[in-house]
């Protein structure tokens, strides 16, 4: 799987990601999100006592 380092790199390359890249990506993001979510609700609920 391709990582893109820039938007120049995304919009400029000849070869659009294909369908599976993005999902694979999108799902990526997804996962690192859950886990800062999952990480700050922890130390919010820490913080409160």
């Amino acid at each position: 799987m391709r990582n893109f380092k820039n938007d120049n790199e995304l919009l400029g390359g000849n070869e659009m990601p294909t369908l599976y890249e993005l999902k694979q990506s999108l799902g990526m993001i997804g996962q690192q999100l859950k886990n800062k979510n999952d990480e700050l609700s922890q130390k919010a609920n820490r913080s409160k006592y």
